[in-house]
This record gives C-alpha cells, sequence and structure tokens, in this order.
C-alpha cells in the first residue's frame, strides 16, 4: 500500500534517487558487518558509508586497501554496488526482471527511459538489455587481456603456511628484497625500481611501508630475522636457512 502511495506521489526522478540511497544504505550495512572484513571485525559506520557511497557513485576512493582490508565476501559487495552504480539501479532492476521473465509496466519504462536518456519508451527494454551484454563483454574482453599483467605483477605471500594480508606496495617491496636476498638495497635502488624515482618524500614514505611490512613478517622489531636494517644506507633481506 505504502509502496503503490510512493508510486503515485513521486517522479521518476525521485524515486531513482530513492533506489540509489537505498542501495548506499544497503550495502552500508553489509560492510559494517564482520564478515565483510579480513580480520573479521565490525566496520565503523562512517568508513562503511564512505566505501559504499564512493562504490556506487563509481568514484574511486577509499579509506581502507580494497585488497588488505576487506575480505572474499566484502570485495564482491562493493564490485556488486559499482555494477549497480555504474549501470544504474533502474537498468539492473529492469533487467533482472527481464532475464526472470517477469513484465515490465509502462511506469517502469517510463523510469527506464528516463534513466537512460532514451528519446522515446518504445524499445527501451531492448535497448537495456544491449546495454548489459555490451558492458559486459567489455568487462571480459578488458579482464581477458589485463589478467597477464595481474599474474606476473600480484601474487599471494605466506609465512609459515598462512597467507600474509599485505597491501600491494608491502607486496612489492617484499618481492623486490627477495629477489635480491643477501644484497643490502640502497634506498635509491629501492624508490627507484618501486616508485621509477627517487625524491626525499619517497624515502620517507618508503621507511613508513618498511615500518608495516616489518609488523606483519617480523615476530619483534628489535631482532629482525627477515628484513635489516642499514642505517643512511638500505635494506637487506636475510637468508633464512
Amino acid at each position: 500500500m505504502i509502496i503503490r502511495v510512493l508510486r503515485t506521489k513521486l517522479s521518476s526522478f525521485q524515486m531513482i534517487i530513492i533506489g540509489f540511497l537505498a542501495v548506499i544504505m544497503i550495502g552500508t550495512l553489509l560492510l559494517a558487518l564482520p564478515i565483510s572484513a579480513k580480520a573479521y571485525q565490525w566496520t565503523s559506520l562512517e568508513n562503511a558509508f564512505f566505501t559504499a557511497t564512493s562504490a556506487v557513485c563509481v568514484t574511486g576512493l577509499v579509506v581502507r586497501d580494497t585488497a588488505a582490508y576487506w575480505s572474499v565476501f566484502g570485495q564482491i559487495v562493493i564490485l556488486t554496488l559499482i555494477q549497480i552504480g555504474g549501470l544504474g539501479i533502474v537498468s539492473v532492476t529492469a533487467f533482472i526482471a527481464t532475464v526472470s521473465g517477469k513484465r515490465i509496466s509502462l511506469l517502469q519504462r517510463n523510469m527506464l527511459q528516463e534513466s537512460i536518456s532514451a528519446l522515446q519508451v518504445g524499445g527501451v527494454v531492448k535497448m537495456t538489455s544491449f546495454i548489459f551484454k555490451v558492458a559486459f563483454a567489455v568487462e571480459l574482453l578488458g579482464a581477458a587481456v589485463m589478467l597477464p599483467t595481474f599474474c606476473t605483477k600480484f601474487g599471494v605471500a605466506c609465512l609459515d603456511g598462512e597467507e600474509l594480508k599485505l597491501t600491494s606496495m608491502e607486496y612489492k617491496l617484499l618481492c623486490l628484497l627477495a629477489k635480491n636476498t643477501g644484497k643490502v638495497l640502497t634506498h635509491t635502488y629501492i624508490t627507484q625500481n618501486i616508485w621509477g624515482r627517487s625524491w626525499d618524500n619517497d624515502i620517507a614514505s618508503l621507511r613508513v611501508f618498511m615500518t608495516t611490512l616489518r609488523k606483519k613478517i617480523e615476530s619483534g622489531p628489535e631482532a629482525p630475522k627477515y628484513i635489516q636494517t642499514h642505517i643512511g644506507i638500505g635494506y637487506r633481506m636475510l637468508k633464512v636457512d
């Protein structure tokens, strides 16, 4: 009854806005759950809300490292929000209804027309299906093209049989050190290989990343087992028997 009243009193644009707000709120609640974080902990509502809003609006802004902080479930939620935001809540709803064999009402067709800026109501359902097919085809093609690069540049690091929760930058540093085990790598050498340049700010950032990396792989900073600091020079990956 309430939904019918809203349909008669709200315009199509207002219903589209409400739909996007509803998706953001649902995404916020899902991302706040412990199952969405790799550490299986509650995420603050402000961080979850920002992430959900950013995903739906497809801005690319984050407050948490997506690969390091969010679990597979959380990443799926974020990916779903990005898809809904990019394709449009009305288009996604209509596409699901079409796939499931349900009839699209005239009101829904009018909303579709406005959401995809179609010139006329006729043919909007077919146009929506075409948009989805092209979008998924481009995404699959892009994934296939980038797969070789991702496979060579990204991977999983394990210590004592357990996966390390590393950020992409920490993983790059660890790989660089591991490839040069036993060698002292200067600050300049590391920053040039990681960032392609060597500025004072890069060296300061390098120290921060090294500190976080050590916290994840070393049992204690006072007695390093894997990474040794050469003050004023750089770092060295120690050989472990």
